[in-house]
């Protein structure tokens, strides 16, 4: 039996072939990290056109390299949800195409079961099990008796793990996603430096809360050390950059000048990566970095 295995339900897409004689054959991932990385989070509506220009051409290479068609296969399975709306109706409506088109049975595949059977892939699983689903946006304990039968023990209470390590990582400036670049920097750290609260240890219920945890590393950071600011600014700095400026504050009352700030400095565990801010589209009129936004000043037509 082969079936072709359709996911998006979030930032990443993804094709597989599943063989009941073989395991997973075959297995493509086209990731959307450069693409969120920029706004520190996954923005929908981008994951979502992304989804549209990737699925077909992946799904085309897999069966392309297994030297298989579409009759070929004896089934397509796809994430049905929980996921990203936009993202999940996008592997939907290709799976189900697919389907109308070949005459194939169409099974949709609940995101968190998936979590929880891919164990089955490479280990054989022991049941009942209680399993500790931390993925993305979830956080949850669940008690399986038997395969399809579930029963949620437990979850977070407000952010997920995942999204904990995303804002922390934001807050010291490292890249998204957080998990691995927080973790790369803990690892090079002094440890007991500093001293975090482990919420809920008291509490008798099975749940988890990380939003504390994130509010009490900012307070660290931003009781962190920073550079003096107190220096005179370089003579650039005061030098409009575009004609207009000038025109425009000679043009008044009171000098203006139209310029560039100097450029930020932090301390070595909070440098933010090369190209984050320059990376970030701009517009006319746009808040954001005076740095690299367009500069744009008139002239107006009184003295203010």
């Amino acid at each position: 039996m082969k079936v072709l295995g359709i996911e998006t339900s979030c930032d990443d897409t993804s094709v597989a072939l599943y063989d009941s004689g073989r395991g997973v054959s075959a297995n493509l991932l086209s990731s959307q990290v450069d693409l969120h990385g920029v706004f520190g989070g996954v923005v929908p509506e981008l994951a979502s056109r992304a989804h549209l220009v990737n699925l077909l051409p992946m799904v085309d290479l897999l069966m392309e390299r297994q030297q298989l068609r579409l009759r070929d296969l004896d089934g397509v399975a796809v994430t049905a949800g929980p996921g990203l709306l936009g993202a999940l109706l996008v592997g939907l409506s290709t799976a189900k195409a697919l389907c109308f088109a070949a005459d194939l049975p169409l099974v949709g595949v609940h995101h968190l079961e998936g979590h929880i059977l891919a164990n089955a892939l490479t280990a054989d699983l022991v049941l009942p099990a209680t399993v500790l689903i931390v993925s993305g946006g979830h956080t949850e304990v669940v008690h399986m008796p038997e395969v399809g039968v579930y029963e949620r023990l437990g979850g977070t209470l407000d952010d997920a793990a995942g999204e904990a390590f995303d804002k922390t990582a934001k807050l010291l400036g490292l890249p998204y996603p957080g998990g691995p670049p927080v973790d790369a920097a803990a690892r090079r750290g002094h440890p007991g430096r500093f001293t975090f609260p482990r919420p809920l240890m008291s509490d008798s219920r099975t749940v988890f809360s990380f939003s504390g945890l994130k509010t009490a590393v900012r307070t660290v950071v931003e009781a962190l050390p920073r550079p003096s600011t107190n220096r005179p600014l370089p003579m650039s700095a005061w030098r409009p950059r575009k004609p207009s400026s000038m025109s425009c504050a000679t043009g008044c009352s009171r000098p203006r000048a139209g310029s560039a700030p100097a450029p930020c400095t932090w301390p070595g565990a909070l440098q933010p990566t090369a190209g984050c801010v320059s990376a970030l589209p701009t517009r006319r009129g746009a808040g954001g970095c005076t740095s690299c936004r367009p500069s744009v000043s008139t002239a107006p037509t009184t003295p203010p």
